[in-house]
């Protein structure tokens, strides 16, 4: 009983959730920036795209020689890559505002207020099916979403453990 009093009554900032908002200003600033950059750039001309298509279906053949038998990894890879450059404008905007809300919700965080943890789920949800928007689940691996969610669900969780400190 006494120690819940005692986080309750020190306004000080947890370490560990400095270290966490940090780690995620990192992440998904960079991300924001970087979906900034690339909605400025556009999509992909066809010749662009053949080349990209061109060296993952060299990487492929280079990591299949050595038996390892990722060669249906590749041709999601690819088809991916086809289709968020087919859906390039769509694809880009849900992801920056997505890493936009991620961005503020955890600055809420940061300054101790509850309502960022519930913004940062909602971040975690739409980065983790926004590539649903653009391409259809069966060319979609199966890694990829399970990687993110335990990823997503590692973080989530380590930002419930600071939610005392919150208001």
């Amino acid at each position: 009983m006494e120690n819940s009093e005692e986080v309750n009554s020190n306004p000080k900032r947890p370490t560990f959730l400095l270290v966490l908002c940090i780690l995620s200003f990192i992440s998904t600033g960079f991300n924001l920036i970087g979906n900034i950059v690339n909605l400025l750039k556009g999509p992909l001309s066809q010749d662009e795209l053949n080349v990209v298509l061109q060296e993952m279906q060299q990487l492929s053949d280079m990591v299949n020689q050595s038996g390892s038998g990722f060669t249906e990894l590749f041709e999601k890879l690819a088809k991916i890559t086809q289709f968020t450059n087919d859906n390039f404008y769509m694809h880009e905007f849900i992801l920056i505002a997505s890493f936009a809300l991620g961005f503020y919700g955890v600055l809420k965080m940061y300054q101790g207020i509850k309502n960022g943890f519930h913004l940062y789920i909602i971040y975690n949800l739409l980065s983790i099916s926004s590539i649903y928007v653009s391409v259809p689940p069966s060319d979609v691996p199966s890694f990829i979403v399970i990687f993110s969610v335990i990823f997503s669900g590692i973080f989530i969780f380590m930002y419930s453990r600071n939610l005392h400190w919150m208001k």
